[in-house]
């Protein structure tokens, strides 16, 4: 599979919820960056997602793909929505030679809150 098609199925299964798959596309030792936090290895992963796909209107929608194939990198654009929040941002993915995620850095970009209690 190509990388562009790596990256849409992850981006698929991260929508879908399905952690069961999302995890398997990580390499056991790999490691996920946010803003906030690192976590390392697919069960630290796997519970970092869990905890994402609590949210009810989670909603990831890629902006664009680049790839670069000689060193195994995507570059994924996009837009999320979660916890009545908004984010621009960008995923940084390297991939390995057997099609699997050894790194995901996550840079969001702008964060847009929306007021879902009291008023202004």
């Amino acid at each position: 599979m190509n990388l562009k098609d790596l990256t849409l199925l992850y981006v698929k299964n991260f929508n879908d919820k399905n952690l069961e798959k999302t995890v398997q596309m990580f390499s056991s030792n790999s490691t996920l960056k946010d803003p906030d936090s690192i976590f390392y290895g697919t069960d630290s992963i796997s519970k970092e997602l869990s905890h994402l796909y609590s949210f009810d209107d989670l909603k990831l929608t890629p902006k664009s793909i680049s790839v670069n194939e000689e060193e195994n990198l995507s570059v994924l654009e996009f837009h999320i929505e979660l916890g009545g929040g908004e984010a621009e941002g960008v995923d940084v993915i390297k991939w390995n030679m057997s099609d699997q995620i050894i790194s995901l850095t996550a840079y969001v970009n702008e964060v847009k809150e929306r007021r879902v209690h009291g008023s202004n």
